[in-house]
């Protein structure tokens, strides 16, 4: 049984949207957000732009089953 629910949870991961990536991609500061916290999160990239901070935002679809793939782009970003 558990490995047919393991199955399926690989069948989701293949049709997930994958992450977006809005702003520059070397920005300094990078905000992280999913579901309808895409607008707000997308003023605030923005905002910090007219600001003279270079910002972006990684914007998920979805949060389970985690988008492994997308885990190198978390290595990308600053700490």
């Amino acid at each position: 049984m558990m490995q047919k629910r393991l199955r399926k949870l690989e069948g989701i991961r293949r049709e997930m949207d994958q992450p977006h990536l809005y702003g520059p991609p070397e920005a300094e500061l990078t905000l992280v957000g999913w579901g309808s916290t895409c607008g707000p999160l997308k003023e605030a990239v923005d905002i910090l732009q007219a600001e003279q901070i270079r910002a972006n935002l990684l914007h998920l679809t979805g949060i389970w089953p985690f988008p492994v793939k997308q885990c190198q782009l978390f290595r990308k970003i600053k700490t």
